[in-house]
């Protein structure tokens, strides 16, 4: 029986697990590895907290490319979304809690161990992989045995949250969180303590929500480089089993109106052409948006580095605003705290900070577009500004071993490892590693838009046909 081990047990790895069970003609021994207790959650779904919620709607975070309305099924067949009356907003949409989705993804891989169309073996071991051994691959972990394995699939997310520039000073400091999903450490903060938020996106939105549900009184303050919010998320207008085949469509509307811009300065143009088009039609500046979104993983791959490069010095920042949308849950927790005085945001960049052994942090802040610098005080501050893009400055051990043995490499671009168009690992010469691949939102910079659950979804049910067919 041939063994494929899948490092990461979160949205990714899971489904590649179950996809490989249903699409291959023989059995196999699928092993997903990961420290956790289950696969499914991962890091990003399984905070406890009850209004960390998927940021899309259930059509959007199916498993199954085939099936779109699997998830919102399972919602109400589980009686989960009777027991979250708040899930549900304007219009209906749904938004859930995070948590849910990671038992849904939970409750489908231990449904598939004990049946799946390929007569497979799914097996879990709770392990961190550290390195792999060639001739034949063995995967060596640090709290276990090796494991051999025929072919080995990384799943391994986004890197850890490192600390920004400016900050090594006080990244050891008791003041400093470097771990927004801590909730422990969040609740130590005391009610009247002045935070600082590093970043304004998704994440600093949530660590608002639950310095919100526990009563904080003192001031919050978010330091980003354009001090701006995500937007909400609007009501989806088309029929929701429709939206997934919007997304997946071919043609893509989007190219078959501008074709397929060869780099970022035409793709600037080009959507500003489209926001003219969506304006005419009486619709918004979303939906322009959206068609580019859907259109990217067709030109991206083909940029080359310099172009991707200067997207992620010009455009990235505005794309990323638009692109990660928040709940209309958490905008409205969030607005509430605008409305009261208690949140400010403050567009700029840290330069500099320092602090005694315990008590606050001073903060030195360069205004945006300003000379000067301004200074402010942080009870707590809160490392919001998401993870580290490049596997060799991650701090992974797994990614740090595979670049010395010259198995992986980061991306040209500086997002994510480098794979081929079949996600292949691409090794230090730029030729596949045999039997590697990488999926998920590490594979960023060959395919472009690849941290939405429908594109992981199509992802892992490509690569799961080409490993299943070898």
């Amino acid at each position: 029986m041939q063994t494929i081990a899948i490092v990461g047990g979160g949205f990714a790895g899971t489904a590649m697990a179950i996809h490989l069970s249903r699409e291959s003609k023989r059995p196999l021994r699928l092993i997903v590895i990961d420290p956790a207790e289950t696969p499914g959650p991962g890091r990003a779904h399984s905070s406890p907290h009850p209004d960390h919620r998927l940021n899309g709607q259930p059509v959007m975070h199916s498993l199954y490319p085939e099936s779109p309305l699997h998830f919102e099924h399972w919602l109400a067949a589980s009686g989960t979304l009777a027991n979250d009356p708040r899930a549900i907003a304007e219009q209906g949409a749904i938004y859930a809690r995070r948590q849910d989705f990671g038992r849904y993804l939970a409750q489908e891989f231990r449904r598939h161990q004990e049946g799946n169309p390929s007569a497979s073996v799914l097996e879990h071991r709770r392990a961190s992989v550290i390195a792999l051994e060639p001739d034949p691959i063995r995967l060596q972990c640090l709290d276990g045995p090796l494991i051999q394995s025929d072919a080995v699939v990384l799943a391994l997310g986004w890197g850890q949250v490192r600390a920004p520039a400016g900050l090594e000073a006080v990244s050891d400091h008791p003041a400093f969180i470097d771990d927004p999903w801590s909730l422990t450490r969040l609740r130590g903060i005391a009610p009247d303590q002045t935070v600082v938020l590093l970043g304004s996106g998704l994440t600093a939105l949530d660590t608002m929500v639950t310095l919100a549900e526990q009563r904080h009184r003192g001031p919050i303050v978010t330091v980003s480089r354009r001090g701006r919010q995500p937007p909400t998320q609007p009501v989806l207008k088309s029929p929701l089993s429709s939206v997934w085949d919007l997304m997946n469509a071919w043609p893509v509307p989007w190219i078959e109106r501008y074709g397929r811009p060869a780099g970022a300065r035409q793709a600037l143009h080009t959507f500003r052409a489209e926001l003219e088009r969506v304006r005419g039609q009486g619709l918004s500046d979303q939906a322009a948006f959206d068609g580019l979104r859907d259109a990217v993983r067709h030109f991206w791959p083909d940029w080359a580095p310099i172009e991707k490069r200067r997207f992620m010095r010009h455009l990235k920042a505005h794309y990323d605003l638009v692109r990660y949308r928040a709940p209309p849950q958490t905008r409205a927790i969030v607005d509430r705290l605008v409305s009261e005085g208690q949140l400010e945001a403050l567009a700029g960049r840290v330069v500099g900070a320092t602090a005694l052994a315990s008590g606050p942090i001073d903060l030195e802040i360069r205004p945006r577009g300003g000379q000067g610098l301004s200074r402010l005080r942080a009870d707590a501050l809160i490392n919001c500004t998401g993870p580290q893009p490049r596997p060799s400055r991650s701090g992974n051990p797994l990614w740090l071993s595979l670049i010395a043995r010259g198995w992986a490499r980061d991306h040209p671009s500086g997002l994510g490892v480098d794979v081929d168009g079949q996600a292949r690992l691409l090794g230090a010469e730029g030729r596949p590693v045999p039997d590697l691949y990488a999926v998920g939102p590490a594979t960023i910079g060959q395919f472009g838009e690849i941290s939405a659950a429908p594109h992981i979804a199509r992802q892992v049910r490509e690569v799961a046909k080409r490993l299943a067919s070898n």
